[in-house]
Formats: C-alpha cells, structure tokens, sequence
C-alpha cells in the first residue's frame, strides 16, 4: 500500500491518509490481518507529523475501518 499526499490541495493530510486506506480497503489490496505501517514509519514516510497519522488512525479504527492491537499495529 503506497500513500501519497497532495500539500497542493485544501484537503487536510489526515484526510487524505483516510482517504487512501478506506479505498485500499474497498479494492482489496489491504486485507483483515494485513499489518499496517506504524504510526512513527508512515509518518517518516511521508514526512508529516506522527500526531498526524495518530490522528488518522485513530479516527479509521472509531470507524471501524481498522483494528490496532496495542503496539503490534
């Protein structure tokens, strides 16, 4: 799964993350027990904030979009 943010737009990057995973998710390419990148590894991947992908995670899991066991992601 690749992410890629767009700074160019208006569209918060938390919202963009969510935004990419959800259609992971749809098309299949992130699957129930596919492990995710952590929190601090995709923030330095995309060169954002950690409180930024937090965010974003946090806000996929209320959605029940993914589920996150602790520190194992």
């Amino acid at each position: 799964m690749e992410i890629q943010i767009d700074i160019g737009t208006d569209v918060p990057i938390f919202a963009q993350i969510i935004a990419q995973i959800k259609k992971a998710v749809i098309q299949g390419h992130l699957k129930p027990g596919d492990a995710m990148p952590s929190i601090r590894q995709l923030a330095r991947d995309l060169e954002v904030n950690n409180n930024t992908v937090a965010k974003s995670y946090r806000l996929l899991e209320r959605d029940s979009v993914i589920q996150t066991r602790g520190y194992r992601g």
